[in-house]
């Protein structure tokens, strides 16, 4: 009866090492994930911050453009 007890007693222990595991597992995956979300996000804010200086770059050029030779093309 006591080897019985202790048979069961491992099995347990086993699971719940297991389901810690796996919860362990399923936490990190999610974590990743939001990792990833952000770092899209912070690539897509990027991308269009250098859209906003290349524009303000051409804006630029334009106004020294004009002030140069008066030339509104």
């Amino acid at each position: 009866m006591q080897a019985k007890r202790k048979i069961i007693a491992a099995f347990t222990c086993a699971s719940l090492v297991i389901a810690l595991g796996v919860a362990s597992l399923l936490w990190f995956f999610a974590q990743l994930e939001t990792a990833s979300d952000l770092r899209r996000h912070n690539l897509a804010v990027l991308t269009e911050a250098n859209e906003l200086l290349s524009a303000l770059k051409d804006a630029e050029t334009g106004q020294r453009g004009f002030l140069l030779t008066g030339d509104e093309a």
